[in-house]
């Protein structure tokens, strides 16, 4: 999520904004410079809105993404849909160090009984109240999972 806009990613509501924003100092454990944070674009927890990624091949075992923000799952999340159905998700952890900043941690699916299909990601929150938003960066697919981080 490194570009100014979100490119062939498709965004409905306004919880996403035009593009991926900048931590503002203010989340551990994200890579490169921007990622989606539907708090920090609109700093607020209000809006609402789904991400849908552009349809990708599955071409190796596990799906690696970092993920933070409220926990609400069904109300702020990540899902990797195939075949128009939902075959693993994840919500955030709803968790700040003690510098106050939100934590990501890694999710690994392993994804190896879809291998040569096509796939999804849909970011969404439909959250409005307390920690009402999702947080996501570098997803990718590798051979492995990503080790869980410790507090």
């Amino acid at each position: 999520f490194e570009e100014k806009n979100w490119s062939d990613w498709k965004s409905t509501g306004n919880a996403f904004g035009k593009g991926p924003t900048e931590t503002k100092n203010r989340i551990q454990g994200f890579r490169g410079k921007t990622l989606v944070d539907t708090y920090l674009i609109n700093e607020s927890d209000q809006p609402t809105g789904t991400l849908t990624s552009p349809a990708f091949k599955i071409e190796r075992e596990q799906l690696n993404l970092l993920v933070g923000g409220g926990r609400h799952p069904g109300g702020t999340g990540v899902r990797l849909v195939i075949d128009g159905k939902a075959v693993h998700s994840a919500t955030g952890n709803s968790t700040k160090n003690e510098q106050n900043r939100k934590v990501l941690n890694w999710v690994s699916w392993n994804v190896s009984k879809w291998m040569g299909k096509k796939a999804r990601i849909e970011i969404y929150d439909r959250k409005t109240g307390g920690w009402g938003h999702i947080i996501v960066d570098h997803i990718f697919q590798s051979m492995k999972p990503m080790a869980k981080r410790r507090r």
